[in-house]
């Protein structure tokens, strides 16, 4: 009972303080003056906004609410007595909260795989000296223009109709972008998002998103027209 009293505790008071710093984080995101700071500075700052209910009440529920339950509460205490309504509820709060996350992770890996198994169909490695390892382009229509897929072992796809119409140095110029957003983890990151869903975040979500894109060199400068108005980004999965 004293283990079971122990994870009520911390998980009541995880996910009251993870919600109370998420709720503050999106109201107030907009306010603070971020708009001087350089493109790859903001895009670390709203970033970091977005992580941080989570980051904070992971670390204070392990730093400090599980040790100070350990230490100031009694063992001795009747063993008949319940863990109370309270933090029972929120508890299960805490725990759904932790699965609708992992749920979404799962199923944003699932999509991602169904789509990019489809897209890689009478796929072939290309070979054109931006430094990547794994860059392949699809002859399949449906296939974005240019796209970065995976996080364990991200993939650069490019399809036939981009590689036909970009000269060879639009095209190295366009996969230099995508593998800055590859050494960036912005993948990653994410799939971070989905595993902390919260209401009112998705306005900061697509600022970072979108500054994430002006972070590094764009290459859209001196692409054909049809190739600047199409959005190389298909998913909100992949980047």
């Amino acid at each position: 009972m004293f283990a079971l009293r122990g994870i009520a505790v911390s998980l009541t008071f995880f996910v009251l303080l993870y919600c109370l710093l998420s709720a503050l984080v999106a109201v107030a995101w907009r306010s603070l003056n971020l708009l001087h700071a350089r493109e790859q500075s903001l895009a670390s700052l709203l970033f970091a906004l977005r992580v941080l209910p989570l980051a904070a009440s992971v670390v204070t529920t392990f730093a400090f609410v599980v040790p100070s339950f350990q230490l100031l509460e009694p063992r001795s205490i009747n063993s008949d007595e319940g863990i109370g309504a309270m933090p029972l509820a929120l508890g299960v709060c805490a725990l759904l909260l932790i699965a609708c996350g992992c749920f979404r992770v799962i199923t944003a890996q699932t999509r991602t795989s169904r789509v990019v198994a489809r897209w890689l169909e009478g796929a072939r490695l290309l070979n054109v000296g931006a430094g990547a390892q794994t860059v392949t382009f699809c002859s399949r229509r449906e296939a974005p223009p240019l796209t970065l897929v995976g996080v364990r072992r991200p993939r650069v796809l490019v399809s036939e109709a981009t590689v036909a119409l970009l000269s060879h140095q639009e095209l190295h110029i366009a996969l230099k972008h995508e593998l800055a957003h590859m050494r960036s983890r912005d993948n990653l990151k994410k799939l971070v998002f989905r595993f902390c869903p919260f209401p009112g975040m998705a306005r900061l979500e697509s600022a970072w998103s979108q500054t994430a894109e002006l972070t590094w060199p764009q290459p859209w400068s001196s692409s054909p027209a049809w190739f600047q108005s199409m959005p190389l980004r298909s998913a909100p999965w992949a980047s």
